[in-house]
Order: C-alpha cells, then sequence, then structure tokens
C-alpha cells in the first residue's frame, strides 16, 4: 500500500496544476505534507500521507472536468473549432490556467487531456490506470533510505510499457520515464513515472517546473523517457560495417568448406588410381595448407594487445624476423607460403574462414622458444578486472542495499582483492613493455640496427584500431536500439552523444588527455583510457629501445629520467589536490571541489608509465640472456619470491585499516601514489622473468597451462568488450538486486564467459583477418 499511496502523491503532485483550485491552497496541502516528513525524519505514517492525498484528490474531483472541457479531444488539431448557432465556425477557447501555472500553456493539450483521462480513470478504478499508477515508483525516498542507502525507485518497468497490450480500450499508450530529483547539497533521487505516451520529456519537465515554482520545491527535475531513438547515418554505417563482415565471414568459411571438400575428393581419387604394391603411408601434407601456419614458430605467445609487439619484427621483412610474428600468425614462413595452390583472392577469403581462425585461435599445441607463462598472467589478470567492474557496476548501479555493501562487505579483508583489481591494468602495461622491448631488439640484432620505424608505428595501429573502432561503433550504436529496460535509454543515450562527439580522440589514442583533465565518466568509452596509454607509450618506445640497443647505459639513463619524472609528477600532483587513497577517505584539501571527479592522476601517462618501463627492463634482460645459462643461487631466488609476493600483497591487502576506520597521513599517502606502480611492476616483473628463466616452480606450471593459450588470445578483445556486456545487462535489469558475495561471484563467472564469447566473435570478424591480410599486403615489408 506504501508504493500505492506514493504513485499517487506522484502522480497529484504533478497533475493538480491543471486544476482551478487556488494555488496557495496546493501550496497548504504540499507544505503541510513536506512539514510532517521532515519533522517525522521520514517517519510519517502511511495514514497520515493518505489523508492528504485524500484531500488533494477530493480538489481535483472538483475542478477536473471543467478544465477538461476546455481541452481539445485527443486527435484533433490546434485549428479546433465549435459551431455557434449560426452555423459559423469559431476557434475554441483556449483553456484559462490561474496565476502561476500560465506555463502549462506551452504543455501538449493532447498531453493534458490524456493525463487528466488518466487520472479520472484511476479515480473509476479502471485496469489500465491502476497498472500505470502502480508501475511507477515512489516520487520520495522510502524511509528505509536511512538503513538501505537506496536512492531509487524504478518502478514495473514492463508492467508501464505494457498497458495498452494488456487492456483493451485503453485510451492512449504509456510511456516510463525516469524523474530525477538533485536536491541542494548535491543530494539525487531517481523514480519512475508511468505516463502517456503523448507526454514528451520536455512536456513533463514543464509540468515540473511550473509545479517546483509554484510550491516552493528545493529541488531540480529531470525526465528522460524510454523512447527508442531514430537510425542515425552513423547507426547505418555500423550496421553495414558489421554486415560486410558477415558477409566476409560466410564467404571465407564457405570457401573454405568448398576446398576441403575438394581436396578431401582428390586424395580420394589419388588413392582409387594408386597401384596395389604402392606404400600406404599417408601422403606428406603441406604446413601450408588452406594458408594456416607452420609449427617452427620461436615466440608463440604475445599478450592480448601485443599487435604492438610485432611490428619491429617485420619491418626489415627478413625471414628470420618471421619469428616474432603475434599469436594469431602462429609463426608463419614465408618459404612454405608458395606452396599454396590458392590465389591471392582465395587467400584472401581464408583469411574471414571461421573454421580457418577459430582452429589458430584454440590451437593449444606448445612450441619450442614460447613464453608460455606470460599468458597465465595475462588471462589471470583479465579475469581480476572483470571481477572489480562486476562489483563496481553491479554494486554501484544497480544494489538493492548499497549501504550494506559499502558498510559491512567492502571493509572485509578479502574485499581488498575487488577494490585493487586496476593493478591488473598495470599488470598489462608490464607484459606490453617486456614483449616489446624482447621482440624488437631481436629484430633490430637480426637487421643489423635497422627498423622501418614508420612501419613499426603503422602495423600497431593497423592491428589494434579496426577492433577498436568497432566496439566503440557497436557500443555507441547497438545498446541503445537492443537493450531494453528501465535505464537503457537513460545511460546509452549518453553514451551516443558522448561518442559522437569525441570519437575522434580515441581514434587519436588521446582520449585520456583531451579534454584535460577529464574525467572517466566524461570520455567515450571510458574504459579505453589504457588503449590510449598504451598507444603513447609504444611511440616514445623507438627511441628507448634503439638507445638500449646501441649504448646500453645511455638506455637505461633515458628509462631512469623517465620514471623519475613521473615519480615528481605523481608527488606533485597528488600533494597539490590533496588526494587520498583507502576506504572512504576524504581528500586532504578541497583543490578538486569544482571538479571533484576530474582525472589528475588515473588515466594519465606520467602516472601509469612506470610498469611499461619496468616491463621494457625486463625484456631487455631476456633479450641479452637468450640462449644462456643463467644460474641464481637457490637461497637469491627465495628471497626475490618473498620480496616480490610481499610487494604485490602488501600493495592489494596493506590498505585494509583504512575500512577500518584508519586515517592514512598525507605524507604516507604521496609516498603510496609515488611507488605503488613501481613496486607493482617490479613485482610481476620477477614472476615473468622467473618463470621463462626456469625459477617459475609449481608458479610456473599454472602459468604456462595451455589452457591459458586460447584465452590469451582472446584477452585484447574481452577487454573492450567486457564493460560492454556488463553494461547492457546491469542497466536492462528491472530491479535492484542484492549485492551478496555469491550473487555477484556467480556474476563474475558469468561475465568472464560471455565476455570471452564475444570477444571470439569479434576476434573471428575483424581481428584474426586482419592479421592474415596483413601477411599478403605487406609480406615483402
Amino acid at each position: 500500500m506504501g508504493r500505492v499511496r506514493s504513485c499517487i502523491l506522484s502522480i497529484s503532485l504533478i497533475l493538480l496544476m491543471y486544476t482551478r483550485s487556488s494555488s496557495a491552497q496546493i501550496g497548504l496541502n504540499w507544505n503541510r505534507l513536506r512539514g510532517e516528513l521532515a519533522e517525522g525524519a521520514l517517519n510519517t505514517t502511511t495514514g497520515d500521507i493518505q489523508n492528504v492525498l485524500t484531500d488533494i484528490l477530493r480538489q481535483f474531483q472538483d475542478f477536473a472536468p471543467d478544465l477538461a472541457g476546455q481541452l481539445p479531444i485527443p486527435g484533433q488539431g490546434e485549428g479546433d473549432v465549435n459551431a455557434t448557432e449560426g452555423g459559423e465556425e469559431s476557434p475554441k477557447p483556449a483553456p484559462q490556467f490561474p496565476p502561476g501555472f500560465e506555463n502549462l500553456q506551452y504543455v501538449s493539450p493532447v498531453c493534458l487531456n490524456h493525463t487528466l483521462t488518466l487520472i479520472g480513470d484511476f479515480q473509476a478504478q479502471k485496469q489500465y490506470a491502476k497498472q500505470m499508477v502502480y508501475s511507477s515508483g515512489s516520487p520520495i525516498p522510502n524511509p528505509s533510505i536511512e538503513f538501505s542507502g537506496l536512492t531509487a525507485d524504478y518502478g514495473l518497468f514492463q508492467q508501464c510499457r505494457d498497458v495498452k497490450k494488456e487492456h483493451e480500450g485503453t485510451p492512449f499508450d504509456a510511456e516510463y520515464c525516469i524523474l530525477s530529483n538533485y536536491g541542494p547539497e548535491g543530494a539525487q533521487y531517481h523514480s519512475a513515472v508511468c505516463v502517456p505516451a503523448s507526454c514528451p520529456d520536455y512536456d513533463l519537465r514543464t509540468i515540473a517546473y511550473t509545479l517546483k515554482g509554484v510550491l516552493d520545491i528545493p529541488v531540480e527535475f529531470h525526465f528522460t523517457c524510454e523512447t527508442r531513438p531514430s537510425f542515425t547515418g552513423g547507426d547505418i554505417f555500423v550496421i553495414l560495417w558489421c554486415v560486410i563482415l558477415g558477409i566476409l565471414m560466410l564467404s571465407g568459411t564457405l570457401y573454405h568448406l568448398v576446398k576441403i571438400h575438394m581436396e578431401a575428393r582428390n586424395n580420394s581419387d589419388a588413392y582409387e588410381d594408386a597401384p596395389e604394391e604402392a606404400s600406404e603411408e599417408a601422403p606428406e601434407e603441406d604446413p601450408e595448407e588452406d594458408g594456416d601456419h607452420g609449427d617452427d614458430k620461436k615466440v608463440e605467445e604475445l599478450e592480448p594487445e601485443d599487435k604492438e609487439n610485432q611490428p619491429a619484427a617485420e619491418g626489415t621483412g627478413t625471414d628470420a624476423e618471421r619469428e616474432v610474428m603475434n599469436i594469431q600468425e602462429r609463426g608463419d614462413d614465408p618459404k612454405k607460403e608458395s606452396k599454396s595452390t590458392d590465389g591471392k583472392l582465395g587467400r584472401m577469403l581464408m583469411c574471414f574462414s571461421i573454421i580457418h581462425n577459430f582452429g589458430k585461435i584454440f590451437d593449444i599445441s606448445k612450441q619450442k622458444g614460447t613464453l608460455s607463462a606470460l599468458n597465465g598472467i595475462r588471462v589471470i589478470s583479465m579475469f581480476w578486472i572483470i571481477l572489480g567492474h562486476t562489483w563496481q557496476f553491479l554494486g554501484t548501479y544497480r544494489a538493492d542495499n548499497p549501504l550494506y555493501m559499502y558498510t559491512q562487505l567492502l571493509p572485509k579483508f578479502w574485499a581488498q582483492t575487488v577494490l585493487h583489481a586496476v593493478f591488473g591494468v598495470d599488470t598489462f602495461f608490464l607484459l606490453s613493455g617486456l614483449l616489446l622491448a624482447y621482440l624488437t631488439l631481436k629484430a633490430l640484432k637480426k637487421g643489423d640496427g635497422k627498423i622501418n620505424w614508420g612501419l613499426f608505428i603503422f602495423h600497431r595501429f593497423y592491428r589494434i584500431t579496426p577492433l577498436y573502432m568497432l566496439v566503440l561503433g557497436v557500443w555507441s550504436t547497438f545498446p541503445a536500439h537492443i537493450a531494453d529496460g528501465p535505464t537503457v535509454q537513460w545511460i546509452f543515450h549518453g553514451a551516443r552523444d558522448t561518442c559522437r562527439r569525441l570519437w575522434w580522440t580515441n581514434f587519436l589514442y588521446i582520449n585520456n588527455l583531451h579534454p584535460f583533465p577529464g574525467d572517466l565518466g566524461g570520455q567515450c568509452m571510458g574504459w579505453s583510457w589504457y588503449l590510449a596509454n598504451d598507444m603513447q607509450f609504444f611511440i616514445i618506445s623507438p627511441i628507448i629501445l634503439y638507445l638500449l640497443y646501441k649504448n646500453r647505459k645511455i638506455g637505461f639513463a633515458v628509462i631512469g629520467v623517465i620514471l623519475l619524472i613521473s615519480t615528481c609528477a605523481t608527488i606533485g600532483i597528488s600533494y597539490h589536490y590533496g588526494l587520498n587513497i583507502g576506504f572512504n577517505q576524504k581528500p586532504f584539501n578541497n583543490n578538486t571541489a569544482d571538479h571533484p571527479t576530474a582525472d589528475h592522476l588515473y588515466g594519465k601517462p606520467y602516472h601509469r608509465i612506470p610498469p611499461y618501463l619496468i616491463g621494457i627492463i625486463v625484456g631487455y634482460f631476456l633479450f641479452k640472456l637468450e640462449g644462456k645459462k643463467f644460474d641464481i643461487p637457490r637461497l637469491a631466488a627465495g628471497g626475490m619470491w618473498l620480496l616480490a609476493a610481499g610487494s604485490a600483497l602488501g600493495l592489494v591487502y596493506g590498505l585494509y585499516n583504512t575500512t577500518q576506520g584508519y586515517i592514512v597521513p598525507q605524507g604516507t599517502t604521496i609516498f603510496y601514489y609515488a611507488v605503488n606502480t613501481i613496486a607493482w611492476g617490479v613485482a610481476i616483473g620477477w614472476v615473468a622473468f622467473a618463470c621463462i628463466k626456469g625459477y617459475g616452480g609449481p608458479v610456473n606450471t599454472i602459468l604456462s597451462w595451455p589452457v591459458w593459450t586460447p584465452l590469451a588470445r582472446l584477452t585484447f578483445a574481452a577487454y573492450l568488450v567486457h564493460p560492454l556486456v556488463q553494461f547492457v545487462y546491469v542497466w536492462s535489469l528491472p530491479t535492484a538486486v542484492p549485492p551478496t558475495p555469491a550473487f555477484m561471484t556467480y556474476h563474475v563467472i558469468a561475465f568472464i564467459f560471455v565476455s570471452y564469447a564475444v570477444a571470439l566473435v569479434f576476434s573471428l570478424a575483424i581481428e584474426a583477418p586482419l592479421m592474415g591480410l596483413e601477411k599478403i599486403w605487406f609480406k615483402r615489408h
């Protein structure tokens, strides 16, 4: 009954302004109710509210018919006329509104008429009107907000949308809208309103602001109605892009199937025509059959983002440099490509074959010289990021008891794993720098210090940008048209608008810098700050790598200077803005008051570069020690493992006391910001180095598990698509959900599975085909 009465209050407060009743009397009722709620600290009884509602609705019944008579009948236009006694037609008089309500003349007459019809039919207890009223959320916070922290009531989304379908004779379509109330001190409350579809959001806004002015309500209103957006030129472009990719995949797969059938038939005919004394040995297979790749690769598994790690190798065009091809290329040997009977068009079609690419992605055979331990590090880091985002998105936006999550769950020791999942991204930076240095230095050695640095940059851009832009296009197009839920349009309309304005910053990989300082929520694909940083690091890497190759001392000196600049910048910015760490700690000053969500450090290259540079150092030593015996005393190796484990665990769990009320001093906070990414890079760098050089023990066994191999090949795509998967699900939920550990764990597992499944589709559609096409188009370079 509380929901029913609060919904009646919602409609009454918004629609009473249509009356000719005294505005003073309306204000008296509202002020009385507001005063009772304030004095009772939100504990006013439902009986008190019902008494006020009864009084309000009784007044409404007195004047509603009179006003309704002044409004046009739905379906008639502005030229509605009345017939005079002489048969002449005269314009219908405009409705007269009392003082203070004049702005209602700008509201659609059809909207006013349908609204009055709804109120009258609700009073008559008609089923469609009851369903609309009961589908609305509470316009004021429930008293339980004191204990739950739930600041939204989204009502019954589907029931509102299905009113006309479920009740014959419903005089109009229903529309579901989100009413957002912003209080004087930044407090927010969101509720649902089920209104006639003839009332667009600007009409509702006019009504709400008229009420606000007359009754002096100290809140700001904003309406977002869940209507499907129209298709724009950008939407059509993305859809055509996806259709073309689908046609290419289908064509390539059909070509592959026909080729397999023809080869099988030829082999069968050859067997039948062979003399009886012929050897029964199976014919020698072409290692490059169907454009597939040989098994002679030296470095198989590269990081998910290692589109950046092969350009150096391919820049000189020598056969030896093919040893460092990408994971999907699987160690191609150009000498074997000449044995393929396919023409160029056939080989290009084979690049889009689902069968061909699926087999490459899920090949778990281990080859000599692989850095297989990096696969486990990469995939586990991706799982960790999905874990953190699951708690962030479901817990922040859809928890039915946010206070329980923030006061009971996240302060627990195990929850530090959730709160510090961002270190998974730092691990990606480390792996990126490690593999880039290792492979590029090998290419420099084999090319006698020469690399086509132009192709080096182009290769990186070519490898990641098409997939990146496709995901961006899907993110800014499909959810708004396909997803269905109470807040889908509220969120995805904003995403569409943001990406239309700022997509070019993503294309140029400057979205973490423009606009400056910006904030992650204001970016197109807020999680893409990682790609911008990685590309920026990659662009400056040739200077570092070339100096390392030519003169180790100068190279390390440059790395040291960059680390020093990064550390000083981090110290200065964290001090100036009084940045805090830990759980629920306030900033040390108010220098961020004008823009509290500004991203001064989190996504900025001057803060994120240390793990990348440490990865370059580790990759350099792996390059120098390749093929050489490297002995470390067991005691020293054990000490390094203890140091690495202690550093990593300290970074993840060391701030646990802040969840128990401990306030970290500003000096300690600044020190933490200055060294945390460096310490994490050193810790994970040791794990990678030790496993590769034979000092990993059981850790290496786990990280080198063959199952990680196909998942590692999909991790770059999984990073791009997993927030899309999560947001579509979270914002489509019709109700709030319980943030319990069991509930969240099930969803983490589900999001991992679905994210990698969607990543597989994207990889088969564009990532793997482009790698094959690159071999065809640029094999001479």
